[in-house]
Protein backbone atom coordinates (compact mmCIF):
# COMPACT_ATOMS: atom_id res chain seq x y z
CA UNK A 1 0.00 0.00 0.00
CA UNK A 2 2.58 2.38 0.82
CA UNK A 3 4.00 2.63 -2.93
CA UNK A 4 0.28 4.17 -3.84
CA UNK A 5 0.95 6.67 -1.28
CA UNK A 6 3.86 7.69 -2.39
CA UNK A 7 2.47 7.73 -6.30
CA UNK A 8 -0.31 10.04 -4.98
CA UNK A 9 1.86 12.41 -2.76
CA UNK A 10 4.17 12.64 -6.14
CA UNK A 11 1.35 13.15 -8.58
CA UNK A 12 -0.20 15.73 -6.36
CA UNK A 13 3.27 17.73 -5.73
CA UNK A 14 3.85 17.51 -9.37
CA UNK A 15 0.49 18.45 -10.86
CA UNK A 16 0.38 21.41 -8.15
CA UNK A 17 3.58 23.00 -9.70
CA UNK A 18 3.10 22.06 -13.26
CA UNK A 19 -0.12 20.72 -14.41
CA UNK A 20 -3.59 22.26 -14.85
CA UNK A 21 -6.96 20.70 -13.43
CA UNK A 22 -7.82 18.84 -16.52
CA UNK A 23 -4.36 16.80 -16.07
CA UNK A 24 -5.08 17.09 -12.04
CA UNK A 25 -8.13 15.53 -11.84
CA UNK A 26 -7.07 12.89 -14.17
CA UNK A 27 -4.08 12.22 -12.79
CA UNK A 28 -5.23 11.79 -9.60
CA UNK A 29 -8.72 9.91 -10.17
CA UNK A 30 -6.82 7.21 -11.13
CA UNK A 31 -4.36 6.66 -7.94
CA UNK A 32 -5.89 4.12 -5.73
CA UNK A 33 -5.30 5.31 -2.77
CA UNK A 34 -8.20 7.58 -3.01
CA UNK A 35 -10.43 4.69 -3.32
CA UNK A 36 -9.14 3.08 0.02
CA UNK A 37 -9.65 6.40 1.53
CA UNK A 38 -13.50 6.56 0.42
CA UNK A 39 -13.85 2.71 0.88
CA UNK A 40 -12.53 3.51 4.92
CA UNK A 41 -14.62 6.05 5.66
CA UNK A 42 -17.75 4.17 4.31
CA UNK A 43 -16.76 1.16 6.54
CA UNK A 44 -15.97 3.59 9.30
CA UNK A 45 -19.38 5.01 9.52
CA UNK A 46 -21.22 1.61 9.52
CA UNK A 47 -19.60 1.01 12.43
CA UNK A 48 -20.12 3.74 14.93
CA UNK A 49 -23.14 5.56 14.44
CA UNK A 50 -22.67 8.40 17.00
CA UNK A 51 -22.40 11.62 14.75
CA UNK A 52 -25.30 13.55 14.49
CA UNK A 53 -28.84 13.22 16.56
CA UNK A 54 -30.46 10.45 14.35
CA UNK A 55 -27.26 9.06 13.66
CA UNK A 56 -28.75 6.07 11.08
CA UNK A 57 -30.13 9.28 9.13
CA UNK A 58 -26.99 11.02 9.36
CA UNK A 59 -24.68 8.07 8.33
CA UNK A 60 -27.19 7.15 5.10
CA UNK A 61 -27.13 10.37 3.51
CA UNK A 62 -23.29 10.60 3.56
CA UNK A 63 -23.17 7.21 2.50
CA UNK A 64 -25.62 7.65 -0.58
CA UNK A 65 -23.67 11.22 -1.00
CA UNK A 66 -20.23 9.67 -1.96
CA UNK A 67 -21.58 6.57 -3.74
CA UNK A 68 -23.46 8.98 -5.90
CA UNK A 69 -20.73 11.01 -6.72
CA UNK A 70 -18.78 8.55 -7.48
CA UNK A 71 -21.49 6.68 -9.96
CA UNK A 72 -22.11 10.37 -11.27
CA UNK A 73 -18.91 11.20 -11.68
CA UNK A 74 -18.10 7.48 -13.78
CA UNK A 75 -21.31 8.52 -15.64
CA UNK A 76 -20.82 11.25 -17.00
CA UNK A 77 -17.41 10.88 -17.61
CA UNK A 78 -18.08 7.76 -19.75
CA UNK A 79 -20.46 9.39 -22.18
CA UNK A 80 -18.40 12.72 -22.14
CA UNK A 81 -15.43 10.67 -23.17
CA UNK A 82 -17.15 8.44 -25.76
CA UNK A 83 -18.58 11.61 -27.38
CA UNK A 84 -14.95 13.44 -27.74
CA UNK A 85 -15.83 15.64 -25.14
CA UNK A 86 -13.79 17.03 -22.30
CA UNK A 87 -15.02 16.09 -18.65
CA UNK A 88 -12.32 17.01 -16.26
Amino acid sequence: MCPYYVQLSFLAGYVALFANVQIATRLLSSCPALFWFLATQLLRMRKDGSTAHDPKLAINLIHRAMVGYCLVYCGVGSVLFCNFLPWT
